[in-house]
């Protein structure tokens, strides 16, 4: 019960982790929208200084969810704002972490991912519809076990590449969005045997993957930021 709360507040502390490397970078985007803003009035509040750099008067902002991860029972949510013009900055983060009770099988995973995305429409600062194009970096951590065997990533895995996906709307503020990446993801692997609670090392080496790092069906939940303060 203990090692369950003490896991669960690692859990709360790194969503809040993640909400804050996503407010890092909206203020990334804030600070290149008043380089190229003729104004520089320091009482304009962050979306108002939005506003005028993508000349619209709503901020297009996405709350998402990845289908497939969801399918695989992997837990995960992830955020999406148009920082400049067609332009996006994207943060997600998936995590599930089982264990039976003779601790002989595992489920595990644990991922961060931060992407910045060009939509390839006429709309402006635009979730509705269209092709996009994007670059995104990941860090990841797993403990499979199938069968009678286990592969363990014990210590974050790290990779990045590109990425190309087309956005579907369904209904008002709900669309379907389907993208694939192609890159490197690199780290140490574990593979083992699961026997009596304990793990029977088989071997460990580096691997390094060149190739789909990135797939995903993701529900976008599309609000605006018209009328915040």
């Amino acid at each position: 019960m203990r090692s369950a709360c003490v896991h669960n507040n690692q859990i709360k502390t790194k969503i809040l982790l993640l909400l804050a490397v996503f407010m890092l970078f909206c203020e990334v985007g804030q600070a290149q929208v008043k380089k190229t803003s003729q104004s520089r009035s320091a009482s304009k509040s962050f979306i108002e200084v939005l506003k005028r750099g993508l000349n619209v008067e709503h901020i297009p902002f996405a709350l998402k969810t990845n289908a497939l991860g969801d399918l695989m029972a992997i837990p995960n949510i992830g955020a999406e704002i148009c920082v400049y013009k067609n332009f996006t900055v994207g943060v997600s983060y998936n995590n599930i972490w089982l264990r039976n009770k003779a601790h002989t099988k595992y489920y595990r995973f644990e991922a961060f991912e931060a992407e910045v995305s060009y939509y390839i429409n006429k709309q402006r600062a635009s979730f509705v519809k269209g092709h996009h194009v994007g670059i995104y970096g990941q860090m990841q951590t797993w403990d499979f076990t199938l069968k009678k065997q286990g592969y363990l990533a014990e210590r974050w895995s790290f990779g990045g590449g590109v990425s190309y996906g087309y956005t579907l709307p369904i209904v008002k503020n709900l669309n379907v969005d389907f993208e694939i990446g192609l890159g490197y993801l690199g780290g140490k692997r574990h593979q083992y045997v699961p026997e009596n609670g304990l793990r029977k090392w088989m071997s460990s080496k580096q691997f390094h993957w060149v190739g789909p790092t990135k797939l995903e069906v993701t529900l976008q939940w599309v609000l605006d930021f018209k009328g915040w303060r």
